[in-house]
């Protein structure tokens, strides 16, 4: 049975349909106010922990909103990280905003195991030496790309307190902190562990990285300590034994 619409395209023709759905496109459209994404996100933040993390669902093509456009909308206003459900949404992503360095690094782990692959189905030792040299050449890549660099700013710059941990603080002691959850540049740029803890297991003899607002909060009841540096957002002390 066909439907009011079809009966009156079929009396009136092919020409009357192109209006009618020109009629439809004209009369809906989807407006996106940059602004209130900013706003949403500036108040998700505001009511969550310092320093922890964001991270705002782009699923589906930002569920219509377009994924491109506002996810560039909220990493710039301070969300974290982006969440997307397929494996179509990362090629999508991928192809909306290339980066050379992550191209070449994607080719170069492909030929990597390709070549991996065909030494060890033939028994041959070089595959080792080929993954130790392809991940390297990939990790240079990525050290490249701007993923990297969002990693070492995100929440907060990690090279300053890098160099700091490295200098104030022996080879291979571990760090606790008061940031709610780990980030492996710190743990690359400063070469110790830095472990997320709560403050209240605060031992004597232990290095912390302590929030700068948490530690003035609180700056009468820590034992007696050593303050060994510190950074607009963190103080690093030492607790004596």
């Amino acid at each position: 049975m066909l439907s009011e619409e079809s009966r009156l395209t079929e009396i009136m023709g092919e020409s009357f349909d192109y209006r009618l759905s020109e009629l439809i496109r004209q009369r809906a459209w989807v407006e996106i106010d940059q602004q209130a994404l900013v706003h949403n996100v500036q108040q998700f933040k505001s009511l969550l922990k310092p320093h922890t993390a964001l991270m705002a669902v782009v699923k589906a093509d930002a569920y219509g909103h377009g994924a491109v456009r506002v996810s560039q909308t909220v990493l710039e206003a301070g969300a974290t990280a982006l969440a997307i459900a397929t494996l179509g949404g990362t090629i999508y992503f991928y192809f909306s905003d290339p980066q050379l360095p992550l191209i070449i690094m994607v080719v170069v782990v492909s030929i990597m195991f390709a070549l991996a692959g065909w030494h060890w189905r033939w028994q041959h030792p070089n595959f080792i030496a080929i993954l130790i040299i392809g991940s390297y050449c990939s990790l240079s890549f990525l050290f490249m790309s701007q993923s990297w660099l969002w990693e070492i700013n995100e929440a907060f710059p990690v090279k300053p307190i890098g160099e700091i941990i490295r200098t104030a603080t022996p080879a291979n002691s571990e760090i606790f902190t008061t940031f709610s959850y780990r980030r492996p540049s710190l743990d690359f740029y400063g070469d110790r562990p830095v472990r997320p803890a709560p403050l209240e297991t605060l031992q004597p003899g232990q290095y912390w990285l302590i929030d700068q607002e948490i530690f003035n909060k609180r700056v009468g009841r820590f034992p007696p300590h050593q303050i060994l540096g510190e950074t607009p957002e963190f103080k690093l002390i030492h607790t004596l034994s």
